[in-house]
């Protein structure tokens, strides 16, 4: 974050509270699809795992271009 001006914060945090309303809303879509059986949850764990290895990545890839700046 220190690397950003108030503009790019501003807009990545943004972007991340859309992001986290998101997981929020899919998570509470996989909890009707799934149901509460063990292994309906491991399968909506497993998903949000995914999710959430996915973001990091994004957010990697914006340090990487920001750091070539």
């Amino acid at each position: 974050m220190s690397k950003l001006d108030a503009k790019a914060k501003e807009k990545l945090v943004t972007a991340e509270r859309s992001w986290l309303d998101l997981q929020d809303k899919t998570g509470r879509l996989e909890d009707t699809l799934y149901g509460s059986e063990t292994v309906s949850n491991l399968q909506r764990t497993q998903n949000e795992t995914f999710r959430i290895c996915e973001r990091a990545n994004v957010l990697q890839k914006y340090l990487a271009v920001i750091d070539l700046k």
